[in-house]
């Protein structure tokens, strides 16, 4: 079960939000500070660390971290700039919501911060900002790396803290209880209370998953606790939704119900839509599992809109895009850092420097060619996952009035399986989009799931058989996802469909030299009456497969092809693609 992503930020030292009035004090100091110095910006500093803790919607902060932006570059004052930049890319990314431009301010304090060896901590401290970024694109394993760059070199309890919720979020609850573990012994020694009711929260998720019922309720009981003693609002909707969480998993349901509602409650304070998808997700695992199907359908519909917007390959390519671009930009302002230096030297010394330069310009130039490169790479992997990402509104439509039918109908174990099978299928399907290849014993699983949906919302109308050669190991080959799922679509809709009788598709899989030979074989009416009535849909699925096709030959060198074959009785459709394997 996927945990929420965690929205504090790393930039909070040793906070124990407890009152109003320490932040009155704050401004208070400030205002009557009269002169313009480096000890005034460092006061704004101290002041926007209590600020966002304390009112972490407030918009009026983004003018009072501009303002202490201006005044630390007046006085070339690279903490107070680097401090600034990172309060404004905080700002649009837990306030505003705008993760490209969050990351462009982040960007400019790791470019100051590095230029001041003085603040070399803070530099690697603000890198945990571009991989908490991944982290709401759900890009997990990219995030990773940049949390333990910190712990690398220095105790951090954000990053202990953040890699503890990352690999829940994996799954992987060892690692998870290892670096949540370290966390909390830190938060305690420390007095960090915000830091230890998030950790608590994630921590007792993972007690809860592997069947510690009672030291889950513990856990929770202590952050919530923590939470209500020191008000610690820009925690609150994940608290609760962590508590909902671990209730759930205890089969405690009026909490889960509780806590859950809670999450929901505090998220229209906050207006967050990351974790306003991850209350309804919640939602939707204790309707279905207190069988309140309509509720369950319904949290489940906001659930997936949420997540389509926040987390889609459009976003993703543009933060590698702007990670690319930032890193290209780096690479140009250390070499222009170097000719300067170079100016500075003797004489005798110029020519070497002369050298260097020219030999730092060729490395340059191949580095933007290489980058170039896997830029261009990367953008054709997007576009192949956005074909990948194609699933007939249509299907999901009719889908959901089925669930609906069985639904009024009173049917409830036809409802629960149909549900059952629907949102295996969704899932499978998005994690499926994700990935370039996956295992061919995977895919089978999910057009064997689509099929099913389709017999039984079409009323048994037609038959299917998969038959998968001996010379091939499902478990180590790997296909592009969903590869065939448009022409078993067709097959379905354009081709059986259209009979009085009963149809019969078959779906073999075999070897031919180095290829993988695939086809989808049907009884239906054939391509002529496909064509005549459905040519617009026809070709759409038959130019996506191409397209596909052509992508994986680009990126390969192979000779991958697609053909289609009009039978007397049907249609047979063969694609061959180059054989891989998993290990």
């Amino acid at each position: 079960m996927r945990k929420y992503l965690c929205y504090y930020v790393f930039l909070i030292p040793t906070i124990l939000f407890s009152q109003q009035e320490k932040l009155d004090s704050l401004l208070n100091v400030v205002k009557n500070h009269k002169k313009i110095d480096t000890t005034y910006v460092n006061k704004r500093i101290n002041y926007s660390v209590w600020m966002f803790g304390l009112k972490p919607s407030d918009t009026a902060q983004l003018d009072f971290y501009l303002e202490t932006l201006k005044i630390s570059k007046a006085l070339d004052f690279k903490k107070g700039i680097a401090k600034s930049y990172e309060f404004i890319g905080v700002y649009y990314q837990y306030v505003s919501y705008n993760p490209y431009k969050a990351l462009d301010y982040y960007q400019k304090a790791i470019l100051v911060a590095d230029t001041e060896a003085s603040l070399k901590v803070e530099s690697i401290k603000l890198n945990t900002y571009v991989g908490s970024i991944h982290s709401e694109m759900e890009e997990f394993k990219k995030a990773i790396p940049y949390f333990k760059k910190v712990i690398n070199q220095y105790p951090s309890i954000a990053a202990y803290d953040q890699l503890g919720s990352l690999y829940s979020k994996l799954v992987k609850n060892d690692s998870a209880l290892y670096y949540l573990k370290k966390a909390v012994e830190l938060e305690r020694k420390k007095n960090h209370n915000l830091y230890l009711a998030h950790s608590l929260s994630t921590l007792a998720v993972i007690q809860s998953r592997i069947k510690k019922p009672l030291e889950a309720t513990k856990t929770i009981e202590e952050s919530i606790n923590l939470l209500d003693l020191y008000g610690l609002e820009m925690v609150r909707t994940p608290i609760y939704l962590n508590a909902s969480e671990a209730y759930l998993n205890n089969n405690d349901l009026d909490n889960a119900k509780k806590y859950g509602l809670k999450a929901l409650s505090s998220i229209k304070t906050t207006k967050n839509p990351s974790l306003e998808k991850d209350v309804w997700n919640i939602l939707y695992k204790l309707y279905k599992k207190q069988k309140d199907y309509e509720k369950a359908l319904k949290a489940h519909s906001k659930f997936v809109f949420l997540k389509d917007s926040l987390v889609n390959n459009t976003r993703k390519l543009e933060v590698s895009r702007k990670q690319i671009q930032f890193e290209a930009d780096k690479e140009k302002l250390l070499a222009q850092n170097e000719a300067n230096h170079q100016k500075t030297l003797k004489t005798i010394a110029i020519l070497t420097g002369i050298v260097l330069l020219i030999l730092a310009l060729i490395g340059f130039l191949f580095f933007k060619r290489k980058q170039k490169s896997d830029f261009l790479a990367k953008v054709s992997a997007t576009e192949l996952k956005a074909l990948q990402a194609q699933m007939n509104p249509h299907f999901i439509f009719n889908s959901l009035n089925s669930i609906n039918s069985y639904i009024l109908k009173n049917d409830t174990e036809a409802a629960t399986n149909y549900l059952t099978k629907f949102s295996k299928l969704i899932r499978t399907t998005l994690e499926s989009s994700t990935e370039k290849e996956v295992l061919l014993k995977d895919d089978i699983a999910i057009l064997e799931n689509y099929l099913d949906i389709e017999k039984k919302r079409l009323e048994n109308s037609f038959t299917y058989n998969i038959i998968v050669d001996d010379t091939i190991d499902v478990n180590n080959t790997l296909i592009p996802p969903l590869i065939l799922q448009p022409f078993i679509e067709n097959s379905i809709w354009h081709g059986i469909a259209q009979m009085e009788h009963s149809g019969h598709i078959i779906i073999e899989y075999k070897k031919e030299q180095n290829m993988l030979f695939c086809a989808v074989d049907d009884n239906g009416v054939g391509r002529q009456k496909v064509v005549k009535h459905n040519k617009q849909n026809t070709s759409l699925g038959i130019n996506l497969t191409r397209n596909r096709i052509d992508i994986i030959n680009a990126q390969n060198r192979t000779k991958g092809s697609l053909k289609i074959i009009d039978k007397e009785q049907g249609l047979r459709v063969e694609v061959k693609l180059p054989i891989k394997h998993a290990y």
